[in-house]
């Protein structure tokens, strides 16, 4: 239950993204520069809401380094370092506990992200005077305001299907979450099946050479109907501790891999262009846009790579540290540009100061 919840702060905090975006404009494709003139949030509000990320941010950070080290260890590092991973985690709860207050005080004490309330009907006057009054509260947009379209021909009824189930940005972002997720839990289970290979000069690697070599054909073992290689094994290694059964690095791999794959998906839903050819030329006038569509493709082959490797050559350090760093940089890079893009539209510069 703990790595699922260390795991869920991931996407929880992609889909608080989300949230800050629509808490400071409902309008798509915002600079940067005018959400931060924007009148939507007070200066109050404003200071949570960045002190209200600031500590999320650590503590999905210390969340995502405990996942790594903990899933990578060894059972021998994991019996030593027992307290140390303990006193972590209860770090990392102690931080996400003040970013919550801050969260708490930026919904329940300034308002934001609720959605005002209407006159009770017995209280309205009707009228057919136009009115240009604001809405009771700065915050009061609607949720799915930023993903919205109307339903059209061919694929945006599609996307209209799958917005009345959840705005297809916020699934996006969720999905997104859960692809770093799975690729940093992934990650840790690879470097696990390196450090729990067993000594190549230690006792279970003899005995399996052993048998190994009692089997061969032609020796008397060989060809013995009543002779079982696992009791064997299991008798020769009494009192030795033995490498446990692993879980599969590749299957976490894969997963990560058909995760990045749907949010690709919903990512190309969210253009609302469904000709290849008209997608191209988006992609070509969008700097920020083929960034993203290049280094989400990198996330799928990536993974496909670490899949075969971690399935087929488990214990090839090289290859795994290597293919390893180059995804971490890849999913770092990837989830920069999609705040870049989220704050400050598809085109721009790498950074958020104009």
């Amino acid at each position: 239950m703990l790595l699922i919840g260390v795991m869920s702060a991931i996407p929880a905090a992609t889909s608080g993204l989300f949230a800050a975006r629509q808490a400071m404009s409902s309008e798509e494709y915002t600079r940067w520069a005018d959400l931060m003139n924007s009148q939507k949030l007070s200066d109050p509000a404003w200071h949570q809401l960045r002190d209200h990320f600031t500590w999320n941010s650590v503590a999905v950070g210390i969340f995502s380094l405990l996942l790594v080290s903990w899933l990578g260890s060894s059972n021998p590092a994991r019996r030593k370092f027992h307290l140390l991973f303990l006193l972590v985690l209860l770090f990392g709860m102690s931080i996400l506990t003040v970013s919550a207050w801050h969260g708490g005080e930026l919904v329940y004490r300034y308002g934001v992200g609720q959605v005002a309330k209407a006159e009770p009907p017995f209280q309205t006057k009707p009228t057919t005077e136009p009115t240009s009054e604001p809405a009771t509260h700065p915050s009061s947009v609607p949720v799915a305001v930023l993903a919205h379209v109307e339903p059209s021909e061919g694929g945006g009824k599609v996307f209209a299907a799958v917005e009345s189930a959840v705005p297809p940005i916020q699934a996006h972002l969720i999905l997104a979450g859960w692809v770093v997720a799975f690729a940093l839990a992934a990650l840790g289970l690879s470097i696990r099946q390196i450090t729990m290979a067993p000594d190549p000069r230690g006792d279970e690697a003899k005995v399996d050479q052993q048998l190994a070599e009692a089997l061969q054909p032609g020796r008397p073992l060989a060809d013995a109907p009543q002779f079982n290689p696992d009791q064997a094994r299991a008798s020769m290694l009494d009192g030795v501790e033995t490498t446990p059964p692993l879980v599969p690095p590749a299957r976490f791999w894969l997963v990560a891999l058909l995760l990045a794959i749907v949010t690709a998906f919903v990512g190309v839903l969210l253009v609302e262009i469904y000709n290849v050819n008209d997608f191209i030329q988006f992609l070509k006038n969008s700097n920020r846009a083929q960034a993203h569509a290049i280094l989400g493709s990198s996330i799928v082959v990536l993974s496909l790579l670490l899949a075969a490797i971690t399935r087929w050559t488990p214990r090839s350090r090289g290859a795994v540290f290597i293919f390893a760093l180059l995804i971490l940089l890849v999913l770092a890079a990837q989830v920069w540009v999609g705040i870049l893009m989220l704050f400050d539209g598809n085109d721009g510069g790498w950074t958020l100061v104009r």
